[in-house]
Formats: C-alpha cells, sequence, structure tokens
C-alpha cells in the first residue's frame, strides 16, 4: 500500500483536504493510479514550461503589485527598501 500527501498541514484547510481525498477515491473507482495521475500532470506541466518562450513566461506571471520607478527614480527614498538582487 503506497500513501499520498496532500500537502503541508499548515497550508491546506480540512475542508480542502477531504476534497482532495475524495478526488483520490473517484480516482480509484475509475482505475486510476492516482500517484501516476499526479505524476503525469506534472510531467505535463513542465514539458509545457519548456516549450514557452521567454516572452509567453512573462505574460504568464502574474502582475507586479504597485508600478515600477522609472530610472532616475531608483535612488529616492520611495524606493530604497526595495531589494534589486535577482
Amino acid at each position: 500500500m503506497s500513501s499520498l500527501g496532500l500537502g503541508p498541514l499548515h497550508a491546506i484547510s480540512l475542508a480542502h483536504a477531504r476534497d482532495e481525498a475524495e478526488a483520490i477515491r473517484k480516482q480509484l473507482r475509475d482505475g486510476i493510479d492516482p500517484k501516476q495521475a499526479q505524476l503525469a500532470e506534472q510531467q505535463a506541466a513542465v514539458a509545457a514550461a519548456n516549450s514557452m518562450t521567454f516572452d509567453q513566461g512573462a505574460f504568464a506571471l502574474p502582475p507586479l503589485v504597485g508600478e515600477l520607478p522609472e530610472q532616475d527614480q531608483v535612488s529616492s527614498p520611495k524606493w530604497a527598501r526595495l531589494s534589486w538582487r535577482g
């Protein structure tokens, strides 16, 4: 018998865990191995990410909160707290 984790306890609600457990039980009733299905989803996501161009990836990111500074405003006190490390 194998086990399948739903995520860290602090990051998942009881209601969400129950919903996920029900979805896993449904997969088992339908003859689908949940671990293999999860692995296939992960591999498909990696394949999709690897086939993306830089522009496609940049536009897929969620929008930034707030606005970016103009080049001449970077040294202003308003932006002094920002970290520009990559």
